[in-house]
């Protein structure tokens, strides 16, 4: 007993590793088992919190350093401080304005915090209305983007947040298709019933890059990228959208999944909503 009293008092410290060796003694054996479980988690959350801090660091040292540098090259007369000057400032200011966002919405997802302003929505004139907005970066790149959302899917949801999802899943099959490729994005609603619940199911497919197998669940992980081989990665992502569109998919009662057959075989990700009785 006192081997596990000096254990819980090192956890109080900070020391999460030690690991206790458990008892024949059944009832202090499951004592000892809850203390080296609870030691291992607080490790892992501490781990997963170190990370975290280094990698927002990684993420903001990259546009400080070029601010730092043009700004100390108009002072030192290298840089003319001209309108493309201050466009340039300015961009690199906005993608730090969206990194901090994007973390503030990390943190909510996590907590599962989201602050949702729920309304009567049709899921389908919202993907609609995504689709065309980003419809001219798809023509831009010879992308065909195709709609079936005719049908309207009604539910109570916040139509902001949902529509952020829509803007992440059709940016990111734009940015794994490949040349000539196509994306669809479609909206259904389940039918009515008395037992079951009932969801609105969007499901974006592209037949791009794919996603391996080991990689599906790992994509919604913060700040995760996936690299594929002989090809660049995209620039100027937080990493953090997938884990953000999920946690917004949670909030709304669904969930957000990615499937795929395999790598340079296209993917499909499926949002649902449920449909409140």
């Amino acid at each position: 007993m006192d081997n596990v009293r000096a254990a819980t008092h090192r956890l109080a410290e900070g020391h999460y590793d030690d690991v206790l060796t458990v008892p024949s003694e059944p009832g202090l054996a499951a004592l000892v088992q809850d203390v080296n479980t609870l030691g291992a988690t607080l490790a892992d959350t501490e781990r997963r919190r170190a990370r975290l801090v280094s990698e927002i660091a990684h993420e903001m040292r990259t546009p400080i350093i070029i601010l730092h540098g043009q700004i100390e090259g108009m002072a030192d007369g290298i840089f003319t401080p001209d309108d493309a000057m201050f466009a340039s400032l300015a961009d690199d200011l906005d993608r730090l304005r969206r990194l901090a966002s994007d973390l503030s919405s990390l943190s909510q997802a996590e907590e599962g915090a989201f602050t949702l302003r729920s309304e009567t929505t049709d899921v389908a004139a919202l993907a609609r209305a995504t689709a065309q907005r980003l419809r001219p970066q798809y023509d831009d790149q010879r992308i065909t983007l195709t709609v079936d959302a005719a049908t309207p899917a009604i539910t109570s949801c916040d139509p902001d947040r949902i529509t952020q999802v829509l803007i992440n899943l059709l940016g990111n099959a734009l940015t794994a298709s490949n040349p000539q490729g196509q994306v669809s994005i479609s909206v259904r609603s389940d039918p009515s019933t008395q037992t079951a619940p009932r969801y609105v199911t969007v499901r974006v497919t592209d037949n791009g890059i794919g996603i391996a197998e080991h990689d599906l669940n790992r994509i919604f992980t913060r700040f995760e990228r996936i690299k594929h081989p002989g090809r660049p990665s995209p620039a100027g992502g937080s990493g953090i959208g997938l884990t953000i569109a999920r946690g917004i998919a949670q909030a709304h009662g669904g969930n957000l999944t990615a499937s795929s057959p395999g790598p340079d075989q296209g993917s499909t990700f499926t949002l649902q909503l449920l449909i409140a009785t």
